[in-house]
């Protein structure tokens, strides 16, 4: 059975104005819930205000995907790469189930995933 994401809060992301490895940072503007929902449990976790992620979208590829709709789906993810005892295939599926929950097309964030999949840094 797939997870399904029950919720994902819409939240703001303001730019820092700062660059991490040549992407630029956002920062979240306030404490954002992300309702996982696997197997109708309603498990899920808070990023807090002020956490700063990267959206960083392959040149190649960017032209193809919603960078907008996909900055909380990043925020997610990177969030859950700091969490220690969160496997990688985890966190990768946090990160596709929050695209879903933002509404992006299945080909958008099919290829956005193979993109974080196959990136060793993330």
């Amino acid at each position: 059975m797939p997870a399904v994401p029950v919720r994902l809060e819409v939240a703001t992301a303001s730019d820092t104005g700062r660059r991490r490895n040549g992407h630029k940072l956002w920062r979240l503007d306030h404490d954002t819930l992300f309702d996982i929902g696997f197997y109708k449990t309603g498990s899920g976790f808070t990023v807090p205000a002020g956490f700063e992620f990267d959206l960083s979208v392959p040149r190649l590829i960017a032209w193809a995907l919603p960078v907008d709709h996909m900055r909380l789906a990043a925020a997610m993810h990177d969030y859950a790469r700091q969490q220690p005892s969160w496997p990688l295939w985890f966190t990768n599926l946090i990160f596709l189930d929050a695209m879903r929950a933002r509404g992006v097309s299945e080909p958008a964030r099919t290829l956005a995933w193979l993109a974080v999949r196959t990136n060793k840094n993330r």
